[in-house]
């Protein structure tokens, strides 16, 4: 597999490149620089607009690029779901600038045929509030200060049926506590949620910055088998420090940065006649992908985080 994403221009971001699969792995002794990495492709997707800090930063255009020929990405191919953390709970509280609440407010308007019944409703309050028995309820709650308190009806809109909805959990038909809810299932849940509000027409990409932040090792083999049926449809980026999210297809679905720039860039059969030829106690080269695989999946996370190894294999 070759490298064809070369992504140019973005904060930290002059020039960098990653392998193109189905399940994409970056690995970085820099968080912010991975974040950007994975930033720089929801910006580019979602054609979003550069903020007044980014372009102090770089007043080039962000670009994502083909290796090879040096075209660009086709912007409209895609549609981006970018999830930096596992919790749920603010989706929940239906802010109205959650995409939970933008979801079900557009539901409930096409759905329902409410605007009939706003208008009656708020004839009905706008009647009531002239009644002479408001006034006179105004003046009694007011009546030992010099200020007369004023009972404004504000017009019923879709945003009140919406705070009229509880949200809960069910497991089968038994009610849970959302506090017992594991942060893997957030993740899913949340994953479910964007994916709603991206455009069905488009192929999706769904990217994950450190995904397995408190979750124990049993939850991130589970989140990995996860990730791996969405893989099956769409695109995934993974920006991790995890060793258990590494793909057996390792030599194209990994990236390793060090000082900004892609390490292992070598394509599997450059790398495996690298080694075939300074470490020839190996006989074969399966031999060599499997010791490989194997060193990489055990020790990368130590690797990235600066822990120095002993009494290994030499390679």
């Amino acid at each position: 597999m070759s490298i064809i994403y070369r992504i140019e221009n973005f904060r930290s971001i002059e020039s960098v490149d990653v392998k193109k699969n189905s399940y994409i792995l970056l690995f970085g002794e820099e968080g912010n620089f991975l974040r950007d990495i994975c930033m720089s492709f929801d910006y580019y997707f979602k054609d979003k607009k550069l903020t007044k800090e980014d372009k102090d930063i770089s007043d080039k255009k962000l670009a994502i690029t083909d290796f090879y020929t040096g075209e660009r990405l086709q912007q409209s191919a895609f549609d981006t779901i970018f999830l930096e953390n596992n919790s749920i709970e603010e989706e929940l509280e239906f802010g109205s600038k959650t995409v939970l609440y933008g979801i079900i407010n557009n539901f409930i308007k096409e759905k329902i045929s409410i605007e009939p019944s706003f208008i009656t409703l708020n004839a009905i309050l706008q009647d009531f509030e002239l009644e002479e028995s408001i006034c006179e309820l105004k003046n009694e709650l007011s009546r030992y200060s010099k200020y007369r308190l004023e009972l404004n009806f504000q017009e019923f809109s879709s945003a009140d049926i919406i705070k009229k909805i509880d949200i809960g959990f069910m497991d089968e038909e038994k009610a849970v506590n959302q506090y017992a809810v594991s942060n893997i299932e957030k993740l899913k849940i949340k994953t479910g949620i964007y994916e709603q509000n991206c455009n069905i027409s488009k192929d999706k990409i769904f990217i994950y910055y450190y995904p397995e932040n408190s979750m124990t090792i049993k939850e991130q083999i589970e989140l990995k088998k996860f990730f791996d049926e969405i893989a099956k449809q769409s695109i995934v980026i993974i920006a991790t420090a995890s060793k258990y999210f590494i793909d057996m297809d390792l030599f194209d679905s990994l990236n390793i940065y060090q000082n900004k720039k892609l390490k292992n860039s070598l394509k599997k059969d450059e790398l495996l006649e690298l080694y075939f030829q300074n470490y020839p106690i190996l006989k074969t080269k399966g031999e060599i992908e499997e010791e490989i695989k194997f060193s990489v999946c055990k020790y990368i996370s130590d690797v990235m985080n600066g822990f120095i190894l002993t009494n290994i294999k030499q390679f």
